[in-house]
Formats: C-alpha cells, structure tokens, sequence
C-alpha cells in the first residue's frame, strides 16, 4: 500500500508488485499444505510396518526438490 501511495509506481513497478503479492500467496498456500501434510503424517509413526513399506523418505525427498 505504501508503494501505491508513496512512490506514484509505473508499469514495470506494477508488473513487480503483482508478481511479489503472487509469489507470496502461492508461498503461504505450499505453507499451509506442507504443515497439514505433516499433521497427517505424524500418526503413522506408530506404524513402523507401514513406514518400513513405504516410501516415505523418497517421497519427503522428492517434495523438497
């Protein structure tokens, strides 16, 4: 807000606003689905068959690629 008031932006400032207010949204929502992925996951630790079954770590690996 402050840059829309204080600064008079132009096109590019624009483009850069909108692809930050973007960016940052997109980033709250990876956010919020990781922390309920792990609410999820959490339980299955008392499974240690399942665990030895699947593949968890591969999967956890792959998502933080």
């Amino acid at each position: 807000m402050n840059i829309f008031a204080l600064a008079q932006p132009v096109a590019v400032d624009l483009r850069l606003l909108m692809a930050t207010l973007k960016i940052n949204n997109e980033l709250e929502r990876i956010g919020d689905i990781a922390v309920d992925v792990a609410c999820h996951v959490e339980p299955l630790i008392q499974h240690s068959e399942f665990l030895r079954t699947t593949p968890l770590q591969e999967m956890a690996e792959a998502s933080r690629e």
